[in-house]
Order: C-alpha cells, then sequence, then structure tokens
C-alpha cells in the first residue's frame, strides 16, 4: 500500500502509546525497515509489523510509506512522531537512571535535622564518609532545638534528626535509634573563679548562672539539666537565640553555658571544663518517619551506626572522667 497525501486520515483514537511501541517505531526509522528492526530486536518481522500498525492506529494515520523493494520512508505524521518518540524514550531513560542512583545512595537529596556540633565527633565524620560515596547527594543541614525538629520531621521538612534529650513519649510515629553518648562540658568566661578547675562536678555546674538556648518556651534542655543536678536550685536564663549567640554571651561574662563536646570551638575568652559524673554525658539519637523507606536516610544511618561504634570504642580505652563518682 502506497501513501496517498490526499487520503482522509483515520480518525484520531484516544489511545496511548506504549513504551515497546515508540522503541520499536524507531528501530524502523533506523533500519528503514520491518526486518531489520525485528532482527535487532529479537523478534518476528510479524510482530514488528503488527507494533507499527497498532501505534499506527493510536495516531491516526500511516506512519511509514510502503512500497515493495524500498526503503521505508517516514509520512508526515511519522516526521512528526519521530522527534516525540525521542524525546519520551531519553526522558524515561534519564529519569531511570536517576532513580537508579538514588536507589544506590549516589544522587538525591537528604534533609538533616540536628541538635549538637558538628565541630568534631560522630555526626562530622558520618557527613564526612558520606559525601565522600555520594558526591552527588545534595545535604540540606537544619539545626535547631529538639523540639523544633521533632515538629519538622513529623511535617515532612527534614529526613533524619540527629538529637539528644528528646523525652520517649514525644516519639509518636517516628522510629528511633541510638548511636552514642555524647560528653557534657561547661564553657565559663576565662575569668570566672571556677575555671582553673580541671573538671566540675554537678554541685559546681548548679551554682553557676547558666544561659540556655530556647524557642517558643521550649524546655527540654533546662528539664535534661535539671535531672541531672540532684534536686538542687538551677539559676537559669533561657534566649531564643543560637549556639554562637550563646558562647558570645558567655564571652562576654553574662553566665556560663553546658554545650556537647562536639560543639567546642576555641575561643580565647572562654574556658572549657568536662562534666565529673556518670549522669555527665547525652545519649544522642537518630530520628526519621515510621514507615520511611529512603534509601539514602539509610545510607546515612549506616555512616552514623559505625561512626558511633568507633566512639564508644575510643571512650572505653580513655580515662573514664565520665563515670568518676560526684565528689560534691
Amino acid at each position: 500500500m502506497r501513501y496517498d497525501p490526499i487520503a482522509r486520515p483515520k480518525p484520531v483514537r484516544a489511545l496511548r502509546p506504549e513504551l515497546h511501541q515508540l522503541e520499536t517505531f524507531l528501530k524502523v526509522v533506523e533500519t528503514r525497515s520491518f526486518t531489520g528492526a525485528a532482527r535487532l530486536l529479537g523478534c518476528s518481522q510479524p510482530a514488528v509489523s503488527q507494533t507499527i500498525a497498532r501505534l499506527e492506529e493510536a495516531f491516526g494515520g500511516n506512519l511509514f510509506v510502503r512500497g515493495r523493494g524500498s526503503r521505508l520512508e517516514l509520512t508526515p505524521i511519522g516526521l512528526s512522531v519521530e522527534p516525540y518518540a525521542i524525546e519520551v524514550l531519553a526522558t524515561i531513560d534519564t529519569q531511570m537512571r536517576r532513580a537508579i542512583e538514588t536507589a544506590q545512595s549516589r544522587t538525591g537529596q537528604l534533609s538533616i535535622g540536628f541538635y549538637l556540633g558538628i565541630t568534631t565527633g560522630p555526626l562530622r565524620d558520618a557527613l564526612r564518609a558520606f559525601c565522600a560515596e555520594s558526591p552527588q547527594v545534595q545535604l540540606r543541614m537544619i539545626e535547631g532545638l529538639p523540639g523544633e525538629l521533632h515538629r519538622q520531621l513529623h511535617e515532612g521538612a527534614i529526613d533524619v534528626m540527629i538529637a539528644a534529650f528528646m523525652p520517649r513519649e514525644t516519639a509518636v510515629g517516628i522510629d528511633r535509634m541510638p548511636v552514642w553518648e555524647e560528653r557534657l562540658f561547661v564553657a565559663m568566661p576565662a575569668t570566672h573563679p571556677l575555671a582553673t578547675r580541671p573538671s566540675l562536678g554537678w554541685a559546681e555546674v548548679a551554682s553557676l548562672k547558666l544561659l540556655m538556648r530556647t524557642w517558643h518556651g521550649e524546655n527540654s534542655i533546662y528539664r535534661a539539666v535539671l535531672s541531672r543536678i540532684g534536686g538542687r536550685q538551677l539559676d537559669c536564663e533561657q534566649h531564643e537565640v543560637s549556639r554562637e549567640a550563646i558562647l558570645a554571651m558567655v564571652g562576654m561574662g553574662l553566665g556560663s553555658a553546658i554545650l556537647f563536646e562536639s560543639a567546642i570551638v576555641p575561643n580565647p575568652e572562654l574556658v572549657v571544663r568536662p562534666i565529673r559524673g556518670r549522669s555527665a554525658s547525652a545519649t544522642v539519637e537518630a530520628f526519621w518517619a515510621a514507615g520511611d523507606s529512603n534509601p539514602l536516610r539509610h545510607h546515612l544511618l549506616g555512616h552514623l551506626r559505625r561512626q558511633g561504634e568507633v566512639a564508644r570504642d575510643l571512650s572505653l580505652r580513655a580515662p573514664a572522667m565520665g563515670q568518676e563518682q560526684d565528689r560534691d
């Protein structure tokens, strides 16, 4: 059958071409032969003819000018379909490649909320290892207080949360995993009388004027510290500022602050001393939405577990400052 440019086109039916039909069409275009396309596709020539016939039904007209003994040529409909087929298949290939890379933790986005320092410690080392293995993954880091990060995790604004001082009852619909123990330190002005001590007990901590971060009245950190000082009264001011602002206020002589070991940053105006006692540490945990199977999150948790084990091994070998009994 030869193409008749004057013939009335068949009515277009609302059929959606299938991917294998577009692939077959492009093989016919490449070889200009149903037989040649069948050879490339590893199927029979009648199967190619049937596939093209169904595709022509979807587009409402012939895609090729068929002539006995001559190369197939594209009709105007075929010429318009060709770039469409190329674009669709290229888009599918690109999306499939991205999906595979994401599944293998090589690309994608991951939002991480954290409440502790990343100057040193397991979180810093885990992030470094994660980025080295998956350099194409775009990280979004959100620093905040535990309560605010918990809210964002529930709302889906972050994928994983790394924090301490989270009450057990707040984790409804959230999976959690202990990762490591973070030692607690006190930052005080270099001129403070207790700055000469190599370490402080909780009684000495309770004697300090403490500056703490808060956000919309959140007091989880205050409660955690209060539970560690053995019923002593606590002189505390809470400010809706960043950790850096709190440390700047300490340097100005406005008070002292409790911070994680991983948040210690050298500052000539400050002296940082470890707190003694069995309760002078906090369990850092990872939190994520229950049922979330995000492969990037799973990959990061693997690094966190490994770095947490390294931190525990180092802690066991080090002098047990945190295990000393308070002498207060």
